[in-house]
């Protein structure tokens, strides 16, 4: 048996909503959420490398099966239409989610014994070991970046496409890498007014349209603002 959480994602943060025991390799859940837009959730268990998610909203089915816990031999059939946005990104990086899973099912348990082991050699032994799985799964991460890069383009914007573009944009963020901005503001255009409002969208502006610092001596356009008493007071009085 394999107790699994189920997370609800809400305004970017998770919380767990529901448990379950994976038993002869079948788990259920049945959860009401309050939540009336389309989200996700991630079925976990950290200490085996169990952590995959989905997208729901309101009256959602999905049936979840697979092959043990390899994520690549995941099938989630499912009534929400985000859920086939994100089947695609999945289809494209199939190899690369099987080689990351084999790399996670020993860096893992591996990280948290680490913290038991007490003898300097062996310490140095796994911490090196460690180093070298971490590298090997950002080469992998790499490899997933350059390949869904080229579906954005090709895909029409929903909750699933930008929660997958934030995650480039952050990428290329952490990198510095200012010269993935272009195609950015693109996609960012491409996108309607309920997805640029949402939690995703904000986060997304302020990385490829950061907000300026105001220096001393710098010119700045005479605004207006209404306080809380609906008087009208001008940035030059």
């Amino acid at each position: 048996s394999l107790k699994l959480n189920l997370y609800e994602f809400a305004g970017g943060t998770a919380s767990v909503v529901a448990t379950d025991t994976m038993v002869g390799g079948k788990f259920r859940f049945e959860v009401d959420s309050d939540i009336d837009e389309t989200h996700r959730m991630i079925v976990s268990n950290i200490n085996v490398a169990l952590d995959f998610e989905f997208w729901v909203e309101k009256g959602a089915n999905i049936e979840i099966s697979g092959e043990g816990l390899d994520l690549s031999k995941l099938n989630i059939k499912s009534n929400v239409s985000a859920q086939e946005t994100e089947k695609r990104f999945i289809e494209a990086t199939r190899t690369e989610i099987s080689q990351k899973y084999l790399f996670e099912t020993e860096y893992i348990p591996l990280r948290m014994k680490y913290y038991e082991v007490t003898s300097p050699e062996e310490k140095t032994l796994m911490r090196n070991r460690i180093m070298e799985l971490q590298m090997s799964m950002d080469s992998i991460d790499g490899v997933v970046v350059n390949k869904i890069k080229p579906l954005f383009e090709t895909m029409k914007p929903d909750v699933s496409w930008l929660n997958r573009l934030v995650t480039f944009a952050q990428n290329a963020e952490s990198e510095k890498d200012t010269s993935e901005y272009a195609m950015l503001r693109t996609q960012y255009e491409r996108m309607d007014e309920c997805l640029k409002s949402s939690t995703n969208g904000r986060r997304l502006a302020n990385i490829i349209y950061p907000p300026q610092i105001i220096k001393v001596g710098d010119v700045v356009p005479d605004i207006e603002l209404t306080d809380t008493a609906g008087n009208v007071h001008r940035l030059q009085e």
